[in-house]
């Protein structure tokens, strides 16, 4: 099944998504991004930019500002996290997060950094969680599609446009639940630190694992809009 761009987004499990570039989901003025899927949408907050090139895309200052989403999919054990993003800036840069703090706290959260490339963190706490690495640099200053699927909880495979990467594994402890109260954020964590500075024009949240399949369907739906 599909929704947008012509029917060819898979639809099927997904709970959320937002895309700048679809007038029914952000105007191009105003503090509300409506979701494209379950009612779920975001609030801009502390001055996101909005820019209509590659057909629109939020941009983020890196300072403060970020997309507040709302509190859902809690503790999700199968699950699917993609954007489209572009940044040159290479400190850890957290994508989209339902996360506490970058080591401490339970949630998960997608981030870039140059020095290990697209990233996953699971947590529980600050004493049971996982780290993985891709070896792909996404913050080259060029659009990538980044995707995680997560299978019981851990990362089954990554891409990046569509390709798959391996990933290495930093641990400690058990994970169990990852269950918070926090809400589903675009461009930072809940605590304000690793704020994206960049541009996000898509975010889409599954509640189950696709397959390459699906996730290579999807790229291939925006990618245009991004050449």
């Amino acid at each position: 099944m599909g929704i947008d761009y012509n029917n060819i987004i898979v639809s099927d499990g997904l709970v959320f998504y937002i895309d700048a570039a679809n007038p029914r989901s952000y105007s191009g003025t105003g503090l509300t991004a409506n979701g494209l899927v379950g009612g779920i949408g975001g609030t801009l907050v502390n001055g996101v930019g909005f820019t209509s090139s590659n057909n629109g895309y939020f941009s983020f200052d890196g300072t403060n500002d970020y997309l507040d989403c709302g509190n859902f999919l809690d503790n999700p054990t199968d699950f699917t996290v993609t954007a489209w993003q572009k940044t040159t800036l290479s400190t850890l840069q957290m994508i989209v997060a339902k996360l506490s703090s970058y080591g401490s706290g339970a949630g998960w959260g997608l981030h870039t950094r140059s020095d290990l490339g697209l990233s996953l963190i699971i947590q529980t706490d600050g004493s049971n969680w996982r780290t993985y690495h891709t070896s792909k640099i996404t913050s080259d200053g060029i659009w990538h599609q980044v995707a995680a699927t997560i299978v019981n909880k851990v990362p089954s495979v990554f891409y990046v446009d569509g390709v798959v990467y391996s990933f290495t594994t930093q641990s400690g402890g058990t994970i169990s639940s990852i269950s918070n109260a926090v809400n589903v954020r675009v461009g930072r964590d809940e605590i304000n630190e690793y704020i994206f500075q960049g541009n996000i024009s898509q975010v889409q949240l599954y509640n189950r694992a696709l397959s390459t399949q699906e996730i290579l369907q999807n790229y291939n739906a925006t990618k245009g809009r991004y050449r």
